[in-house]
């Protein structure tokens, strides 16, 4: 049995698909997102990204290199928890502030510092431009979960 359209049918047919997907495209999305970033997944703050961002944020422009490390704050190379945890601030007047203390970054004087918080010795830091605050809120869930050992 073979079934014949007639032209009418077809016609009301494609209006109905087309009202159909018209109708769902227009009323399916009833605004813009304003946040994607939180629909993404975020990788985990770990030694590893820190240290990325350490390599990309702070290590350039002879700032916080190998070579000549300012206030001797070697932020590039192996090993960086060894020279921030427990470690004592060399900025003069800030001398009894530690740099990171593990499990605590509300004190540490690095997170101050990137924060630009009130009371921090110098400028804050980098001086090239502040880091985006997802990467601070990484450095401070990295010094949080720092328990002492290198992750």
């Amino acid at each position: 049995m073979k079934v014949e359209w007639g032209h009418a049918k077809s016609v009301r047919l494609t209006r109905t698909v087309a009202v159909f997907g018209l109708s769902s495209v227009l009323l399916g999305c009833p605004g813009t997102l304003s946040n994607p970033e939180d629909f993404v997944d975020q990788p985990e703050c770990t030694g590893a990204t820190v240290q990325e961002i350490f390599d990309s944020s702070c290590g350039g422009s002879n700032c916080h290199d190998a070579d000549q490390p300012a206030q001797g704050l070697d932020l590039v190379s192996p090993n960086v928890e060894a020279r921030l945890f427990g470690v004592n601030v060399t900025a003069a007047g800030c001398e009894d502030r530690t740099l990171a203390v593990a499990g605590d970054p509300d004190l540490s004087y690095l997170v101050d510092k990137l924060d630009g918080s009130p009371g921090i010795c110098g400028a804050r830091m980098p001086f090239s431009a502040a880091l985006d605050p997802r990467e601070i809120a990484c450095i401070e869930d990295w010094i949080a979960a720092y328990q002492g050992s290198a992750p």
